[in-house]
């Protein structure tokens, strides 16, 4: 399973406010941008994800910036994914490329609705607390390579 980059940057931002979550300080942009690797023309967007989801607020100004609205520990991986992506669910089936269920699912059906579960279930259980305290003191996140 691979992440959209706009999930993948939510990701990035939310999990450096985890990080600076204590202080109650909101940070800003360019900082984010710069600490995470996300292109600071894209940053706004992604976070105005979070900030209609209620997952961060932002507020303008000298001593404006964004901040985490709930503590880390109360924000799973799957909302902050789910903010910018919408639901993590395939709604289109692999084999037939059209909706799949109801009377005649595909071959396929209970195992991808199976799969999809388990990566809600563990992407819900996990929280930003956890993933920032993992990632410790590191200065920045690694950008995406493109593809060759």
């Amino acid at each position: 399973m691979e992440l959209g980059r706009r999930a993948e940057y939510a990701l990035r931002a939310a999990v450096h406010l985890a990080r600076r979550n204590a202080d109650g300080v909101p940070r800003k942009g360019r900082v984010i941008a710069e600490a995470t690797g996300v292109p600071p023309q894209y940053l706004p967007q992604v976070l105005a994800g979070l900030v209609r989801a209620g997952l961060v607020r932002s507020a303008p100004g000298p001593r404006g910036g964004y901040a985490l609205t709930r503590a880390p520990e109360t924000i799973s991986l799957l909302d902050v994914i789910e903010a910018v992506d919408g639901p993590l669910t395939s709604v289109v089936c692999p084999l037939r490329g059209v909706r799949c269920g109801g009377a005649e699912p595909c071959g396929l059906h209970a195992d991808w609705r199976a799969a999809q579960e388990l990566a809600r279930a563990g992407l819900g259980a996990a929280t930003l607390a956890q993933v920032a305290a993992r990632e410790g003191d590191a200065a920045a996140l690694p950008q995406r390579s493109t593809p060759p």
